[in-house]
């Protein structure tokens, strides 16, 4: 079985995606770098655009890179670098 990238990150887990380990951080907003993941392997992005629910949580993440596609929010994970410390207090998963 595939490890999801979405997954391990929300578990807590840094990830290690090509040399880069990120770690989550957050609600996704315009600007911000972020993980998707749908039925390909994970791409690390920009958000162009956000689009939120009535309830206010994130319905769809539109990307500033093309070709990317916009994906549904809960494909999405808001990323910022780890530091050191997180890396070597947490499980690392390797994508």
């Amino acid at each position: 079985m595939k490890i999801k990238a979405i997954d391990a990150l929300k578990k807590g887990e840094v990830l290690c995606l090509q040399g880069i380990y990120l770690i989550a951080d957050g609600s996704i907003s315009a600007g911000d770098i972020y993980i998707a993941q749908r039925n390909t392997g994970p791409h690390l992005l920009t958000a162009k655009e956000v689009t939120k629910t009535d309830c206010g949580t994130v319905d769809i993440v539109h990307p500033v890179d093309f070709p990317a596609y916009s994906f549904n929010g809960s494909d999405c994970i808001k990323v910022r670098e780890a530091t050191w410390e997180e890396i070597s207090n947490n499980v690392v998963t390797f994508i």
